[in-house]
């Protein structure tokens, strides 16, 4: 979205293409610590989901999902939040945290898929209004420093085979264009 060629992408994306996209973007949340990805993805998606949310004294009287309240009793069974703080979280804790708020989750790995099965689920979930697809990478496959990180895709152009990832971290690659 930050190039002529980007935009291109996105409109050759079409509506089908970019339902996730305009569902997510009026709740997109910028991780507030380094390790925060997937807090940050999960509330992201939830919040643009309309699933029950918490009302945090942030938001109070209304309901929202925000990353200060996200480590519900529940939420710290799976994985504290003193863990996240330190090492962040794996993609089966994701699904974990995100059923705790009652949210549907799957979590599905790389090596349980194919290149052409994974496009073909993930581009069908994004155009559907109600689904949501957020990945766990590795930011060294896309020539970027750091390890493991959540974001959501947010949109799929078939004819370049690429998708739109709402990077949580926004601040780190702000205008780069990959």
């Amino acid at each position: 979205m930050n190039s002529t060629e980007g935009v291109k992408h996105f409109a050759s994306a079409g509506s089908g293409g970019t339902v996730a996209f305009w569902q997510l973007m009026q709740h997109l949340a910028t991780q507030t610590t380094q390790s925060f990805c997937g807090v940050a993805t999960a509330c992201s998606a939830m919040n643009a989901l309309r699933i029950n949310a918490p009302v945090d004294p942030i938001y109070s009287p209304y309901a929202y999902f925000v990353q200060s309240s996200f480590f519900s009793d529940c939420v710290e069974k799976v994985v504290k939040r003193d863990t996240v703080l330190t090492m962040g979280m794996t993609l089966q804790q994701f699904a974990g945290a995100a059923t705790c708020w009652q949210a549907t989750a799957a979590a599905t790995h790389a090596e349980d898929s194919t290149v052409s099965g994974f496009t073909a689920a993930a581009s069908a979930a994004i155009g559907k209004a109600g689904l949501m697809v957020a990945i766990n990478f590795a930011r060294t496959g896309l020539d970027q420093v750091g390890g493991g990180h959540f974001s959501p895709l947010a949109a799929y152009d078939a004819a370049s085979d690429r998708f739109l990832i709402l990077d949580v971290a926004r601040y780190k690659y702000e205008g780069k264009n990959i």
